[in-house]
């Protein structure tokens, strides 16, 4: 059986979280107990069990046509017409834990919309025992655990500790989810979300089981909530974009593998959604690393790193990658310790490669028109590409996503957080081709 929205949103407003906020990004995790705090009295988990998967007692079809009816309308989250008819069946055929659970179920629905405290407490009071009866019967549903751990035997406030169960839940989920059976895993996922509406790898769980049901729309739906509760990872943006461009729908797809770049460029699993993209769309890639020759001689630098007076300075010469290799020494030997000066390693910068690259690019430029000597000169396709970047003001982008080395990705994240416009125009621009006309 399926955690039913009723049921998850039920859990949450049990757990206190204010009515309206389903679905924002800035909710706090549930943070597991202090390690001051004795979890002693929680029970240790057990062997999960669904509650439809209990025998079903013996009865008449009439009191089956009753069970049915009932069963209906609490799932429909008719609580006012379901409580009266689960009483009366259950007077009929006490040991059913299905009906049982319907039962507590209800109980705590209505619990949860009262206002006065006093019967507010007693009515979950009732549910507990209502779900105690039921967990005699057999029933040991993640879902009646956490419905024990949401309602303590006070009635008063929600428990703390909620961890032991969640760990568990998602163990299973995923044991059930690497065997291929999603819809078990999805049920565990729901049951992990009841426990911690915040859980990252629920949501996406539940989304990928959708996406393998081919069921894109909810899972894209569930993507999205992922995407609500940790934006900054790139999965929850890569399944969404593949949820789209499974609906054909390129344009959407491509706008959320860009979302997923941005989230992580150096993984390359981050990439597999824009190669998708390329093969759906038919189109091949529009970039490209680019390194500078390693043979350039950099004779106008002297030892110290200084520009010899005598020869051509960097900017003067026809070769951009002397050029770019002459900066780049005079930064390694004196540069670097005037720009940063409280650094004691040297290593490689932003501001050093966007100097040296700039100025590559500038002198191919020239070297294209014929500024230089007055005959252009065909550019290479690593410089074409270069100059390209240069002049749509994305050299920085570029270095960092495309070209990036070590030192070089340790300032991804200020730059991301600065410059997230230009990395979206970067990728957007030059890096991935736009959709065939007239995609959604």
């Amino acid at each position: 059986m399926r955690i039913s929205a009723r049921r998850l949103t039920l859990f949450i407003s049990l757990a206190c979280i204010p009515a309206g906020v389903w679905g924002q990004a800035n909710l706090a995790p549930v943070q597991p107990a202090p390690a001051a705090q004795s979890t002693a009295s929680l029970p240790a988990p057990q062997p999960l069990v669904d509650v439809n998967s209990l025998p079903v007692p013996k009865m008449s079809p009439q009191l089956a046509r009753e069970r049915s009816a009932a069963l209906e309308l609490a799932e429909a989250g008719s609580c006012d017409r379901a409580m009266p008819a689960l009483q009366s069946f259950l007077a009929s055929v006490p040991t059913d834990a299905a009906a049982q659970e319907e039962l507590a179920m209800c109980i705590a629905d209505q619990a949860s919309a009262m206002t006065d405290p006093q019967s507010k407490t007693a009515a979950l009071l009732r549910a507990r025992q209502e779900f105690e009866k039921a967990q005699q019967l057999g029933d040991n549903s993640s879902l009646l655990q956490a419905m024990l751990v949401a309602i303590p035997a006070d009635g008063q406030a929600p428990a703390i500790a909620r961890s032991l169960i969640v760990n568990g839940l998602l163990t299973q989920a995923n044991s059930a989810a690497a065997k291929g059976n999603d819809d078990l895993a999805q049920q565990y996922y729901f049951q992990a979300l009841l426990l911690n509406p915040q859980l990252f790898d629920a949501a996406l769980g539940i989304g990928n089981a959708y996406f393998h049901e081919n069921k894109t729309l909810p899972a894209a739906a569930w993507f999205a909530r992922a995407v609500q509760i940790d934006p900054t990872k790139e999965i929850a943006f890569r399944y969404w974009g593949d949820t789209l461009l499974k609906d054909h729908m390129l344009a959407s797809a491509r706008s959320k593998y860009i979302d997923a770049i941005i989230c992580d460029p150096y993984d390359q699993k981050t990439w597999d959604g824009v190669n998708n993209f390329l093969k759906f769309a038919n189109q091949g890639p529009t970039w490209h690393p680019i390194k500078p020759p390693e043979d350039v001689s950099t004779s106008n630098v002297t030892a110290d790193g200084d520009i010899d007076a005598t020869a051509p300075a960097p900017d003067n010469t026809d070769n951009p990658w002397t050029a770019y290799n002459a900066i780049r020494l005079q930064w390694s030997k004196t540069k670097f310790k005037q720009e940063y000066p409280n650094e004691p390693i040297y290593r490689h910068t932003l501001k050093e490669e966007d100097e040296a690259l700039g100025t590559a690019a500038r002198i191919a430029e020239r070297n294209a028109s014929g500024a230089i000597d007055g005959v252009p000169r065909p550019l290479t396709p690593d410089l074409a590409f270069l100059v390209r970047v240069y002049k749509a003001g994305l050299l920085d982008p570029f270095i960092l996503v495309t070209n990036p080395d070590t030192d070089l990705m340790r300032e991804y994240p200020a730059y991301k957080q600065a410059h997230r416009d230009l990395l979206v125009r970067y990728l957007n621009e030059i890096v991935i081709p736009p959709p065939p006309p007239g995609s959604r």
